[in-house]
């Protein structure tokens, strides 16, 4: 997995506990900070001795001539949080290249429409998503449906503001209030009371009279606000594999499994690498305990940065959130949450 040192360019304090980091991107020549909209990268810390990975997305369009910049929400607790906090402008930070399997694969020709769901600093990726498609899809219709604590801490208010004026005849934008008091600085979007609902999200969708077999959906928060809009939006007959899901605001630990295992070899095909461990192990821990520079990020199955192709041998999978249907079909897995069941394990990255 490779990294670079970025230097820091801007940091703006969008809320007390949100913050944006523009990265001076000049010294980068190669294509390391490619990404297709809605991706992320991975910030690598280190605490003493102790290595820490955490993922960002990526909140600008990669179809825009602009410096890179990610979102940081500033966790009670959280290490890399914290230690993000502390950095001032010229400070170097670690990141990877891109990763995820969440991402619109935009293209310039398709007359498509679009159905956005956010909760909170899951406005990242979609508004990466949002800003590509109104760049680099001119003929595309997109709705955005963003769920915010109160209407004084919506992220990215001002900005989704001026891309609602300047694209009204493209772009609809609503905002979900759940503690609906005095509504400020709404004035040129529309906005729900309370939490998002299977039944707010029917009626607003059916209001837009979109065709559900021509519409894209991309859902970026919480696995509750995740799975309402898969149900709500699945009965509207959008077909599943047109509903794309990016979780944030939970931990999935791999739980070993009981019984009695033995061991297993783990050969990862194009990085010629051989380690052996416990089947009550995970494949991503094993290569870690191997000094294995191998990609990871979260280790909680919701980012994908190690996700792999299993090209041979058996696994026990734990939950993998962060694939769809279609990932899993063409072999891929999740290798913090896999646990090897056969002699050999082959996967490639």
């Amino acid at each position: 997995m490779k990294f670079k040192r970025i230097p820091i360019a801007e940091i703006e304090n969008l809320l007390p506990d949100v913050i944006a980091l523009t990265l001076d991107s000049s010294n980068i020549t190669d294509d390391f900070l490619d990404f297709y909209p809605g991706q992320h990268t991975t910030l690598r810390i280190m605490d003493g001795a102790e290595e820490i990975r955490r993922s960002f997305a990526f909140c600008h369009s990669p179809f825009e001539n602009v410096r890179p910049r990610i979102l940081v929400k500033l966790l009670k607790g959280g290490r890399a949080s914290h230690h993000v906090s502390k950095r001032v402008i010229g400070d170097e930070v670690e990141l990877s290249e891109a990763y995820g399997f969440f991402y619109a694969d935009i293209n310039a020709e398709k007359n498509r429409v679009y159905f956005l769901m956010a909760e909170g600093i899951g406005i990242a990726p979609i508004y990466s998503i949002l800003k590509s498609i109104l760049l680099a899809e001119p003929i595309s219709k997109v709705c955005l449906l963003y769920e915010s604590a109160n209407a004084d801490n919506i992220i990215l208010n001002a900005e989704l503001k001026l891309l609602a004026d300047k694209y009204n005849n493209r772009l609809t934008l609503y905002h979900s209030i759940q503690k609906a008091g005095l509504l400020v600085n709404l004035s040129k979007s529309d906005y729900l009371k309370g939490k998002v609902t299977q039944e707010k999200i029917q009626s607003l969708f059916e209001s837009q009279n979109f065709n559900p077999e021509k519409c894209e959906v991309f859902i970026s928060g919480s696995s509750e606000l995740n799975k309402i809009g898969q149900q709500a939006l699945s009965h509207l007959g959008i077909p599943t594999e047109q509903i794309h899901c990016n979780r944030f605001y939970e931990i999935n630990s791999s739980v070993p499994p009981s019984g009695a295992y033995g061991s297993s070899t783990i050969v990862v095909e194009d990085l010629k690498i051989n380690a052996k461990g416990s089947q009550t192990t995970t494949i991503l821990e094993i290569l870690k305990l191997a000094n294995s520079d191998i990609p990871f990020s979260c280790e909680s199955g919701l980012c994908g940065t190690c996700a792999a192709r299993l090209v041979d041998g058996e696994v026990e999978v734990n939950t993998q959130p962060a694939l769809e249907a279609v990932d899993i079909a063409s072999g891929y897995i999740l290798t913090c949450q896999c646990f090897p069941r056969s002699k050999k394990v082959t996967i490639k990255y």
